[in-house]
């Protein structure tokens, strides 16, 4: 299968999928399919609740606990990215920074139409807004039904709601 796995507990559910890497206490834990993935750092990637292809997990729980219908193409970088995220659809979603995108959810985010998040809690707890682009310091932080936004800068766009916003 091709699989690698360093550390307690890392990818110890794996029972199908080829090609994904596993570093580190708990890495790609509970996972029981996935094929072309990387989690590298404690807990990263640990308890997805769906098959997963393709997603790069690296840091302290990024990607941890992220129950998502499709999970595919995923980039989480950083503390905790991504960590605790549920969402209907992520596939192709790109979270960098400490606790980047942590916590975000209920409802549509991503599938077709992805969250591009970057910096420090930067889409911290951002819910049922898809197809953003977030570069800052806190942007976007609780962020509520926003679509199709842009926010550059520190905690631009935090506590926003709507669609089409700069």
């Amino acid at each position: 299968d091709d699989n690698v796995a360093i550390g307690y507990l890392a990818a110890d559910a794996l029972q199908s999928g080829n090609q994904n890497v596993a570093i580190g206490k708990h890495a790609f834990g509970t996972s029981t399919d996935g094929t072309h993935n990387v989690a590298i750092g404690p807990f990263a990637m640990y308890q997805p609740t769906s098959t997963v292809v393709g997603n790069v997990a690296i840091g302290y729980k990024a990607l941890q606990q992220s129950t998502s219908a499709n999970m595919t193409g995923i980039v989480a970088v950083g503390y905790e990215a991504g960590w605790n995220t549920y969402v209907t659809a992520a596939d192709h979603s790109v979270y960098i920074g400490y606790k980047a995108a942590r916590g975000i959810g209920n409802g549509l985010i991503g599938g077709n139409s992805p969250n591009v998040i970057i910096g420090g809690e930067a889409g911290f707890n951002m819910t049922g807004s898809a197809q953003n682009t977030v570069v800052g310091t806190r942007a976007s932080k609780f962020n509520t039904n926003g679509h199709y936004s842009v926010h550059i800068g520190h905690e631009s766009g935090t506590y926003t709601t709507g669609s089409y916003n700069t």
